[in-house]
């Protein structure tokens, strides 16, 4: 609740936040460093970059501050440069996950269920969609799909 915007909690997140901030002034500082680091890497104001790391230094951030000490010159990079691997990424963690919820679990009975979920939904023709298909029709047709990774499965 720190690192939102004050505009985007709710009334009983904001008394929290402040009750917190209240007992912990500390925190209030790092907030507004990480905010201040937020900002830098928006603004791409890599002049900002070495008076940051000096207020972070003597703060609750500074096991942060010392890791990008330990990689400026590609937080340099990745401040300047308007290429992004997030998209890249995002694709990974997807992929992750779908490993995790299939390891030590990859049978065909999940991967049957995985793959209904995969197939196509409705069409302009609504009869010949597979939604619309008896539950036999679709299970044989997603056995078919699944002919060529059944070996590897077993």
């Amino acid at each position: 609740m720190l690192t939102i915007g004050r505009d985007d909690l709710s009334k009983s997140e904001t008394v929290t936040v402040a009750a917190v901030e209240t007992g912990v002034p500390s925190l209030v500082e790092a907030r507004e460093i990480v905010e201040g680091f937020h900002a830098m890497i928006r603004r791409q104001a890599e002049a900002d970059l070495d008076p940051w790391i000096e207020r972070a230094r003597v703060s609750l951030v500074a096991s942060f501050a010392s890791g990008i000490v330990k990689d400026i010159a590609a937080v340099r990079a990745a401040i300047v440069s308007h290429w992004s691997n997030g998209q890249t990424e995002g694709q990974i963690i997807k992929l992750k996950l779908v490993k995790r919820q299939m390891y030590g679990r990859g049978k065909l009975d999940l991967l049957q269920a995985r793959l209904i979920g995969a197939l196509p939904r409705a069409t302009s023709n609504l009869r010949q969609s597979p939604v619309w298909m008896p539950i036999d029709n679709r299970w044989q047709r997603l056995i078919g799909i699944c002919q060529p990774v059944i070996p590897y499965l077993e």
